[in-house]
Order: C-alpha cells, then structure tokens, then sequence
C-alpha cells in the first residue's frame, strides 16, 4: 500500500509508484444540472476547493480511481448536494468505472452517508456491476462500518460527479446522488449502471447530470463514447445532447488526450475544472 497520500482511500496490495507517468493530469467535476432558481455560491467554492485538491493529488502521482473516490466522499459529506449525507432522498446511488478495465461498481437504493465508497467495493470486492436495496446495505455497512446511514436533507443542491484522466494514463468515471425528487420508491438512477449516468473505456470518461430518465434512455454517456471514435471530444458531445430536449441537462467529460468538455442544455450547470 502507498504511504505518500495517507488520507486517500488507496486500495491494498497497489504498487503504483513502480509506473511511469505517460500524460499530464486532468480532472473535471459537477455539482449537478438544474432549470431551478438557487443560489449556488457555497456548492460552487466547495466544488472549486475539491477539484483543485484533486488535480493535486494527481500531479503528486495518486491513482485516478483514489481521487476519483475521495472527491466525491467529500462532496457526499458536505451537506451541499444532492448526494450522500446531503440526498434528498434516503435511496441513495453511487457508481465508478474505470476505462482500462472497463470495470464498473454500482450501489442503489441504500441509506449510507458515502455511498460512492460502496460502489467501488462492488467493483473490486464482488463479481457484480451492481447492488441494490437492503441486503446491498447490509453488505455494505459491514465492508465498511464507519459509513453511517443519515437522513436527507432535502438540500437545494443536485446530484455530483467526476471525470478525470491520471498521470497514468487512467480514464476514470464516478457519480453520487439521491436521486430525482418526487421519485416513486425503488427508482433506479442511472450514475449506479455503466453508460446511463457515468461510463469510461480507454477513450474517455463522461458523466451526466439532469433529467435521469432522459439520459438513460439515450443512453447518453455510452453514446459520448461511441461518438468519440469518429469525431473529437466536443462535437460527440453535441450529438449527444442535441437528441434531448432543451432543459434535460449536462455532462461533462475528458479524453485519452487530455481534452475536456463541459456542455448542457439546462438553465444551470455547476462544474469546476483543473488541468
């Protein structure tokens, strides 16, 4: 285990420090899409803050799928979005992918204060892609008890995400919310399965934020992928949000080459980027 970054949540057995840096780091992050009225100050300068210390900590040479997990246990516990102890809800979901390995760990409908912790468990520590409900709780409370259950608090901020590219070369994706509000129970968001709400390949990494049943039924993070074989980052992008109706949301997203593109269609968009 790297001792260089104690406070990143690195996972046994990594021996990172032997890899050779191939690319500059870059990482892009959101605190959620809107068409609501709000202010958006306070989650705005924390998004700021957070971005920033992850570009550090990539610079320092941590994995993108540790930073990727730490920015947004620190979003989620903030209070500020729609996400972890801050959801609006007590379904909460979680979901992280890594392009590489095109692995991806996602956790539904579970009352946890870190859900995205969760998510990456299910990913390395199971053969599934995703967990949902009370047993997914329970197995989660017990890999990581310190995850505590809370209660929503209704905030007027929305749902979190992450992209990033390491020094590595490593294309990570990761989202957190509590979902839509005024969701029927048991609804599903698209950040905890692969290519609804956030998805990476060895191209790039997206992740959406808005209308949820929107985007899944584009399937609009898949389709930013799929366009960027043939075109760059920017106009893949603008094909997959202009199949959706004006007000559905954003997205944003980085390339194996480092570019990186915010783009939506909502009245509001709350990101921050580094590079």
């Amino acid at each position: 285990m790297r001792r260089d970054h104690p406070d990143l949540p690195f996972a046994e057995g990594k021996t990172t420090s032997m890899r050779s840096r191939v690319t500059k780091p870059v990482v892009v992050m959101h605190g959620g899409a809107s068409n609501r009225e709000h202010d958006r100050t306070l989650a705005t300068r924390f998004l700021q803050t957070v971005t920033a210390q992850a570009q550090t900590y990539l610079q320092t040479g941590a994995e993108g799928v540790d930073v990727a997990e730490w920015a947004l246990v620190q979003l989620e516990l903030s209070g500020l979005y729609n996400a972890g102890q801050g959801a609006s809800s007590l379904q909460r979901d979680a979901g992280i992918m890594v392009g590489s390995t095109q692995r991806f760990g996602g956790i539904s409908l579970v009352n946890l204060a870190t859900p995205i912790r969760a998510a990456r468990l299910v990913m390395e520590r199971t053969p599934h892609v995703l967990l949902a409900g009370p047993d997914a709780e329970r197995w989660a409370l017990e890999q990581l008890p310190a995850s505590q259950g809370t209660r929503g608090a209704a905030t007027e901020g929305d749902t979190v995400g992450i992209v990033l590219l390491d020094v590595y070369g490593e294309l990570v994706a990761a989202g957190s919310t509590g979902g839509t509000r005024h969701k029927l129970p048991g609804r599903v968001s698209g950040v905890s399965q692969p290519g609804l709400g956030t998805y990476a390949d060895n191209t790039c990494a997206v992740a959406v934020s808005g209308h949820g049943e929107t985007f899944m039924e584009h399937v609009t993070p898949h389709a930013v992928a799929v366009l960027r074989h043939r075109t760059s980052l920017e106009q893949a992008a603008v094909e997959a949000l202009q199949v959706t109706p004006p007000g559905t949301g954003g997205l944003i997203a980085v390339d194996c080459t480092g570019q990186l593109v915010v783009a939506y269609n909502s009245r509001f968009f709350t990101y921050a980027t580094a590079s």
